[in-house]
């Protein structure tokens, strides 16, 4: 489960992935000339409150969007 907006060039990604013993929730800004900048987080909120501190108004917003139409929950099944 992953959505995507490209805003002036720059595209970012929001989601769920799967990682070695589970799902974690991400956030990826991947620039078209340099390496990828993830993030990973364990609970959907701790990803909002990441979010809220992106400084472009229109950025802010729109990856907001993305994350608040993705239903689903972090797993560990690694024990």
């Amino acid at each position: 489960m992953t959505e995507e907006v490209t805003i002036n060039g720059t595209s970012f990604y929001v989601g769920l992935t799967d990682v070695y013993g589970g799902k974690v929730w991400f956030y990826c800004k991947w620039y078209q000339d340099r390496r990828p900048l993830t993030r990973r987080f364990w609970t959907k909120k701790e990803l909002e409150n990441h979010l809220r501190t992106i400084d472009n108004k229109i950025i802010k917003r729109e990856v907001l969007a993305l994350l608040h139409k993705i239903h689903g929950r972090a797993v560990c099944y690694a024990r």
